[in-house]
């Protein structure tokens, strides 16, 4: 998998993007006129877009996929970028797992290792990665939090809802199969039967 070929030249709005990206509401399509509508007319922020699409934000004609929509959740945001983050930057994570706690220097040389580009654009590279490494939580993995919130957790909502209908519409039913023994005496028969009337119908 190779490295993102997108990156910022200056991620000084990264955050406030990002911020608005959880405010407003999801577009048909992220162009450059929708980042100009959030406030970011420059052409410094124009980067976000093909960044949004390296992280599994948009896809490749700029339409908001689930994992936009799933970062807009101010709860589970940073795990999301986080997600994208090691999809996109597998590479760097295969080289050394705890990639995002890499100090700038060792980041610089891994991506001019990888990338194979000259001191300015793998520096711009590696600042990409950083940037967007503070904006997200490594700590968990997004799945098991999405686990913990469909199997436990507090009784709310749509959770609570779901256990309410199950808990109306659930029965259950005992089956009771008897094989009988073949015999001609019809007072072998009769004892069976007297049997399960008083042990289980009573």
């Amino acid at each position: 998998m190779a490295l993102p070929s997108s990156y910022f030249t200056s991620a000084k709005n990264l955050v406030a993007i990002l911020d608005q990206i959880q405010k407003g509401q999801v577009p048909p399509k992220f162009t450059y006129d929708h980042l100009k509508q959030l406030g970011f007319p420059s052409s410094n922020d124009r980067p976000i877009i093909p960044v949004l699409k390296s992280v599994g934000f948009l896809d490749a004609n700029g339409t908001p996929q689930e994992r936009y929509r799933r970062f807009k959740n101010a709860s589970e945001a940073k795990r999301v970028l986080a997600e994208g983050v090691r999809e996109a930057y597998a590479d760097v994570f295969a080289i050394d797992e705890a990639a995002n706690k890499l100090p700038p220097d060792q980041l610089r040389g891994i991506f001019a290792r990888l990338s194979g580009k000259g001191e300015g654009v793998s520096d711009k590279m590696a600042l990409t990665f950083r940037a967007l490494v503070e904006q997200a939580d490594f700590s968990r993995p997004t799945e098991d939090v999405e686990q913990e919130e469909e199997v436990g957790g507090e009784d709310t909502g749509a959770n609570a809802d779901r256990r309410q209908v199950l808990s109306k519409t659930l029965t259950l039913r005992h089956d009771v199969h008897v094989h009988l023994p073949v015999s001609d005496d019809i007072k072998v028969y009769d004892a069976i039967f007297r049997s399960i009337r008083d042990n289980l119908l009573s």
